[in-house]
């Protein structure tokens, strides 16, 4: 198997998707695994040590659930040609369902086949485009130096992001008065805004427009909050904060209490305010909590 059928079958990978809905198990557990290939660690993994792992990665990363089934991708991951699992002799499977207590009784494990392994550990620039395009293509950027951390990948470079816009950033800025929608933050150096983003309410990997309707300016700690689920906007434009952030942590006195239930502060002028279409993605793919009242 030569260099660029490894990177394709990577690009191909099949991930469930539902219209705008994001599954990313399989790129999260595919970017474990490198992880521990490039630490020289076995090629495989128990299954039983997956289910620790990868539920609090898709907690961090995914879409919040109620439940999570790493049992999917650990088996199903067999089917893209990157993934083999042993111990499978007395694993009851239905259709292509494996079951996940079989799975732990007898001990299967999971894994790059031998040869694809042994390619990602001898061939690094291959290893590095791989894990760069599994990132753009299912993450933010403001993921990426987390998702990077947790797995345990160190890159002394980061990834280009997929073609967007150029004038995204500037005319959503321009649009918010160059000034954070939450909290109004618009500091600037020698005359160039620093810390203050236009972020994209419905990621561009989820089909999201580089459009003004789709864009709200944020300072850095709120572009990284919003983008990890830690709060939302309604359909009425107010923030809503997960009910699971702790109140007592240091911040969310000056960050978030103030702007909690409010209409965002900082409003463009009409013809730009986001599309509902958008605050309903965000709202059910990224917010971490309960969005049934809102």
């Amino acid at each position: 198997m030569d260099r660029e059928e490894i990177i394709q079958r990577f690009q191909k990978m099949n991930v469930w998707q539902s219209r705008d809905k994001r599954a990313v198990h399989k790129p999260l557990l595919v970017l474990y695994s490198i992880g521990k290939l490039l630490r020289g660690e076995d090629r495989l993994t128990l299954y039983q040590d997956v289910e620790e792992f990868l539920p609090n990665l898709l907690r961090e990363f995914g879409p919040w659930r109620e439940k999570y089934n790493p049992a999917d991708p650990f088996w199903r991951l067999q089917n893209d040609g990157l993934w083999e699992v042993n111990n499978t002799q007395n694993v009851h499977v239905h259709k292509d369902n494996a079951s996940a207590r079989d799975m732990k009784q007898y001990m299967s494990s999971g894994g790059f086949p031998e040869e694809i392994a042994s390619k990602l550990q001898d061939d690094y620039g291959m290893t590095f485009e791989i894990i760069g395009r599994l990132l753009v293509k299912h993450f933010p950027i403001s993921y990426h130096e987390d998702i990077l951390q947790d797995v345990g990948i160190e890159l002394s470079f980061g990834f280009s992001e997929q073609p967007r816009d150029p004038y995204f950033r500037h005319n959503v800025l321009e649009a918010y008065g160059y000034r954070c929608a939450i909290c109004g933050f618009n500091m600037t150096l020698r005359d160039r805004h620093v810390a203050l983003e236009a972020a994209h309410i419905k990621w561009h990997m989820a089909e999201g427009p580089d459009t003004e309707k789709n864009g709200i300016a944020l300072c850095s700690l709120h572009h990284k909050l919003f983008d990890r689920g830690v709060f939302t906007l309604s359909d009425r434009l107010k923030l809503h904060v997960s009910e699971h952030v702790d109140r007592t942590s240091v911040g969310f006195d000056e960050w978030l209490k103030p702007y909690d239930g409010q209409e965002i502060g900082y409003l463009p002028n009409q013809v730009y305010y986001p599309n509902e279409e958008y605050t309903n993605w965000h709202l059910r793919e990224v917010f971490k909590g309960d969005y049934s009242d809102l």
